[in-house]
């Protein structure tokens, strides 16, 4: 086989244990890690004077963008990621990626959302929750 892509199986998602210790632990019950892109500001830089007429630009900041988790709802997950909202200080969080030896993406961020939780007669409790990255992430391997 020629292709390098990896499957989702045995992703973990990783919330730091408390006082930054950089020890971190799997929450469980995870059913998708979803992270919308980190993009970039741009800023116009134009001149009077710019080459050919054409626009120039600049960067500017950049936005670590949001991890979307869709969770099953257990008690557990429940007091974890509602301690966490009601924190007004970052936590560290991270992705462990599957097969792909211990490459794993670490952030802070802020829980901003825990959305609303599904209960239905033929189905399990799913509740969705959103963390949004502050700062720059990091890769360990």
């Amino acid at each position: 086989m020629s292709t390098d892509a990896l499957a989702g199986v045995g992703a973990r998602f990783l919330r730091e244990n408390d006082d930054s210790s950089g020890e971190y632990t799997a929450i469980a019950n995870i059913r998708r890690i979803r992270r919308t892109g980190k993009r970039r500001d741009n800023l116009e830089a134009t001149d009077l004077n710019s080459t050919g007429g054409y626009r120039e630009w600049i960067t500017g900041f950049r936005d670590g963008g949001t991890f979307e988790l869709e969770t099953y709802w257990t008690p557990t997950n429940d007091t974890i990621f509602n301690d966490d909202f009601d924190d007004d200080d970052p936590h560290g969080y991270g992705v462990e990626f599957p097969d792909a030896g211990d490459y794993t993406r670490h952030f802070d961020g802020y829980v901003t959302e825990m959305g609303n939780v599904d209960i239905t007669a033929d189905g399990v409790l799913m509740m969705p929750v959103m963390i949004k990255v502050t700062g720059a992430d990091t890769i360990t391997t």
